[in-house]
């Protein structure tokens, strides 16, 4: 994993909580750290969600993203390490100052038992990614693991009504037109659901906005008034009454910390060993705070890799 230095996208209110959806004209300083989340099968393009750059070569999603994936055209495992073998999925990444665009493998993905959750392990696709990462030009979103209160301003952005369409370019190559809306989405914290909301669909930590979520957003960030990334956009309740309040969940993010990765950390680190997200916490690896609320404890598990699981709580 790559060293880095820590930049944060800076979203101080000044605003009104409000609900507004608005669209977010590209490049922009949130298109370097959110990125598109495509699957390839059979030179078929299926964009679906986002997700977020939180350290160098590490992005966080929605689990439930590749799941829906994985149903499809693989078998999703509920912890630890997941292959994607039946197609290729790679990130999207929108730069700027010249304009271009990024192309990234995801390499391995991780998801996490205890919400939904999941990260994954990003290599350049291409050699624009690849002088990215050469250079360590990695920007990416503070965090913090714990819901904003109840009654606060936050702000969502993700892709929607998103297609793709295969085409040549006069010189024979393939040429991919994304079509989307990328869009920034603002709302207020309505409730805090500290171990779930029910036993059922948000059966972990969460917390509901009246937000608009529209389909394809799942994945995208959530930030608080401070603009540190607080949440990963994960369900939504539509109504006809165009009056109505939107029901939007949230997945906050300290369950994460018991997510066991494998990613090799670089310096002094030990290579080609489990380790949960806890731990790039601990070491900085990843900026995070309140980080220190939360206990992992190790635990035996025979479906975990290593056998061992890292159970996470509040303490």
């Amino acid at each position: 994993m790559a060293e880095h230095e820590c930049d944060s996208i800076e979203v101080m209110s000044r605003f009104s909580k409000e609900p507004a959806f608005n669209r977010v004209t590209e490049p922009s300083a949130i298109s370097e750290v959110v990125l598109r989340l495509v699957a390839i099968r059979n030179r078929d393009w299926f964009p679906q969600g986002a997700c977020t750059i939180i350290a160098g070569h590490l992005a966080i999603t929605a689990a439930h993203v590749l799941r829906d994936f994985l149903q499809k055209w693989g078998t999703a495992q509920e912890s630890g390490r997941s292959g994607v073998a039946a197609f290729d999925l790679k990130a999207i990444q929108v730069l700027n100052h010249p304009l271009r665009y990024s192309l990234w493998d995801v390499r391995e993905c991780f998801i996490c038992p205890f919400t939904d959750i999941a990260l994954l392990h990003l290599t350049p696709y291409c050699e624009t990614a690849a002088t990215y990462a050469r250079e360590r030009s990695w920007k990416q979103l503070a965090m913090d693991v714990l819901p904003p209160p109840r009654g606060s301003r936050i702000v969502g952005f993700g892709f929607h009504s998103s297609t793709s369409r295969l085409s040549k370019n006069p010189d024979g190559t393939d040429h991919i037109d994304l079509n989307d809306q990328p869009t920034a989405t603002v709302g207020e914290v309505r409730e805090i659901h500290r171990e779930k909301r029910d036993s059922v669909k948000l059966n972990f930590p969460c917390y509901q906005v009246n937000a608009r979520f529209d389909g394809g957003m799942s994945g995208g960030p959530v930030l608080n008034d401070s603009g540190q990334l607080c949440g990963v956009i994960c369900d939504s309740f539509n109504f006809d009454d165009p009056n109505e309040e939107h029901v939007s969940y949230v997945a906050t993010l300290w369950p994460a910390m018991g997510t066991i990765l494998s990613i090799n950390r670089g310096g002094a680190f030990p290579k080609d060993v489990f380790y949960p997200m806890w731990e790039l916490a601990r070491d900085a690896r990843i900026a995070a705070i309140n980080w220190q609320r939360v206990e992992v404890t190790p635990a035996s598990d025979a479906n975990a890799p290593g056998g061992i699981a890292y159970v996470p709580s509040l303490r």
